[in-house]
């Protein structure tokens, strides 16, 4: 994952070096006017001596006036006092989890990025793609998906990751998802992977109703403090890892 960030958004990368060598690392996601924080790793040996929150206000002055968001564990004291200490703030659970790979029509067709409406203003992906991604998405245009697979993505051996996913209603989501275990199939993998806040009750109804099960949780935190796109309506998967 740090390497394939690296790759492809060098700008929202850093390191911290003490006495000449790397001790840590922070790497993010630049999706147009949000960006997301992480992961953030110190060298064990060299923590307790600022390189996290270096790394963070680095990360934050590169980010400017954008919305910031990061997802970390919610048992954390440590990682949610240092966010907290740089003006982030507790939001809701995030739920990771897997439905099982199914063989079907291979209903998802190739598609470019598309903005959706109403969710977040300047919101894109389009610099998602890359080093096994790709975006996929219903013929009509209802629904879309940022997926990986492969050794040079961020899925897991056996998983099609879906990184986000948008869809204009519930139906088109089920059906997004019926697409995305058919793909998974196809491509010999075992699992798809996806993520929810789960403020957005609608598409979490919509994954549970479709045999999907979490399996590590999560919180999201956001700087500035705002609702961004996790709100109960809004049909948007993501997980923020």
């Amino acid at each position: 994952m740090l390497a394939r960030r690296l790759a492809g958004q060098p700008g929202s990368c850093f390191v911290a070096v003490d006495n000449g060598q790397v001790v840590g690392s922070v790497v993010g996601l630049d999706w147009g006017s949000v960006w997301i924080l992480g992961p953030l790793t110190v060298d064990p040996a060299a923590q307790a001596r600022g390189h996290a929150r270096a790394l963070v206000e680095a990360f934050l002055s590169a980010a400017g006036d954008r919305l910031v968001g990061l997802w970390t564990f919610p048992n954390s004291v440590k990682h949610l006092g240092l966010y907290h200490s740089v003006g982030f703030e507790s939001r809701s659970l995030v739920a990771v989890g897997l439905m099982a790979a199914a063989k079907g029509d291979q209903s998802l067709v190739p598609a470019d990025w598309q903005r959706p409406d109403g969710v977040f203003a300047g919101l894109d992906l389009s610099r998602e793609p890359g080093g096994g991604s790709q975006i996929v998405g219903l013929a009509d245009g209802a629904a879309v998906a940022v997926v990986q697979h492969g050794a040079a993505s961020e899925a897991d051996v056996d998983q099609l990751y879906c990184k986000f996913a948008w869809a204009s209603d519930a139906s088109a989501l089920a059906a997004l998802l019926v697409g995305l275990r058919a793909m998974a199939a196809g491509l010999g993998l075992g699992q798809v992977k996806l993520g929810v806040n789960l403020a957005r009750r609608a598409a979490h109804r919509v994954l549970r109703e479709a045999g999907w099960v979490p399996r590590l949780v999560g919180v999201a935190m956001h700087r500035p403090d705002v609702h961004a796109w996790d709100r109960a309506e809004v049909l948007v998967l993501d997980d923020w890892q």
